[in-house]
């Protein structure tokens, strides 16, 4: 439903972020998205470029909702021919997975994204964007128990992210340690006061 989207949107735009500072040189040189698509195709041999332009269409879906699922698709393709060409090229690269990962979440494509997901994090352990993006895509299939291990790394070592908080919550209803998830939910409730989700969970439980 909407609250669950919120959920996906929250973390994918934070997610984003520092994906977008690596891309922001290639998008100042190619100002509009149809010659940054054309020049990435031209440049189909580098996966990190092909992998940094399908960041750059998951950006633009945030930003064209009424074209999300067409931008996110074209994502996914250049993600796909990214991972192509590190094989060809006998290339490691983590980042690949976690890019792709987060682009299958966002097309609700949760089973597949876990599996990016993990193999990045068996790459990169203890990475927050992979912990935070596999904890989410976890939460969305109900598997709580795995979500949980993730969720607490960020809340230790990111205590002001507030999607941390509020997925940790879920986690621990999913859990069934309903003390715990009020506790979560007090901590997301304080960073983030406008959260719906977040003060609908709060009241609910406080109401046993």
């Amino acid at each position: 439903g909407d609250r669950k989207r919120q959920g996906v949107w929250g973390a994918a735009l934070l997610m984003l972020v520092p994906m977008l500072e690596q891309t922001r040189q290639q998008s100042a040189r190619w100002r509009d998205s149809s010659s940054l698509y054309a020049r990435g195709a031209e440049l189909g041999s580098s996966p990190m470029l092909l992998s940094n332009l399908a960041m750059v269409r998951s950006a633009e879906a945030f930003q064209r909702p009424a074209e999300r699922r067409a931008l996110l698709t074209e994502a996914l393709d250049l993600s796909n021919r990214a991972q192509l060409a590190a094989q060809e090229q006998q290339l490691q690269r983590p980042e690949l997975w976690l890019h792709r990962g987060t682009i299958l979440y966002n097309l609700q494509r949760s089973e597949e994204a876990v599996r990016d997901l993990l193999r990045f994090m068996e790459l990169r352990p203890q990475h927050p964007e992979g912990s935070l993006n596999l904890a989410l895509a976890l939460n969305s299939l109900l598997r709580y128990e795995e979500a949980l291990p993730h969720l607490e790394f960020l809340t230790q070592t990111s205590p002001t992210l507030a999607v941390a908080w509020r997925s940790l919550g879920r986690a621990l209803e999913g859990t069934q340690k309903p003390d715990s998830a009020l506790a979560a939910y007090v901590q997301a409730n304080r960073l983030e006061p406008d959260n719906a989700f977040v003060r609908s969970r709060l009241n609910a439980l406080q109401a046993h």
